[in-house]
């Protein structure tokens, strides 16, 4: 989980469950890969990966407001009853995976967002990091590893039930 923004957010990390990678979201921040942001693991392998398509996939909630951005991951059959409900009750749910807060003022840095669903195989980071890596003795770049190693993917996909968004 990440969150992307200009100069002056940074986030301690603290009330979640999740690992914390980094704390600075500038995109451009000094000391971290290009365009990372601020981020932070789920520590539960379940939340991604062949684990979880394994388990049949879960919810992930989020709670945006003035004060934190938090991210949940319910495994398929293990969300709370009124996360399906039209009145969700996030201060119910338990520890959240993510908090994003501390030096960063969220009603300036995030607003009018869209929600967009993206496998990105060779972006930024992947295709910057890729010669650097054991990845560059299977092919010279990413991109030429991913156009001859078609069936790699044969489980990258989504498979979306829902997707909802409330406001107050």
């Amino acid at each position: 989980m990440a969150l992307h923004t200009t100069p002056g957010c940074a986030i301690s990390g603290a009330g979640g469950s999740g690992n914390v990678i980094s704390r600075n979201c500038d995109v451009n921040a000094a000391g971290q890969s290009p365009n990372q942001g601020c981020s932070i693991s789920d520590a539960r392998t379940t939340s991604y990966g062949t684990v979880l398509n394994s388990i049949g996939g879960g919810i992930f909630a989020t709670e945006w407001n003035s004060a934190f951005i938090k991210v949940w991951f319910f495994p398929r059959g293990q969300a709370p009853a009124d996360v399906f409900s039209s009145n969700p009750a996030p201060e119910t749910w338990g520890t959240p995976a993510a908090v994003f807060q501390g030096a960063c003022n969220i009603d300036e840095k995030f607003r009018d967002h869209r929600i967009i669903i993206n496998t990105t195989f060779c972006g930024d980071w992947a295709g910057s990091v890729w010669a650097g890596s054991q990845c560059r003795t299977k092919a010279s770049t990413c991109a030429e590893w991913v156009r001859n190693n078609p069936a790699a993917f044969r489980e990258a996909y989504w498979r979306i039930n829902s997707l909802k968004v409330w406001s107050q």
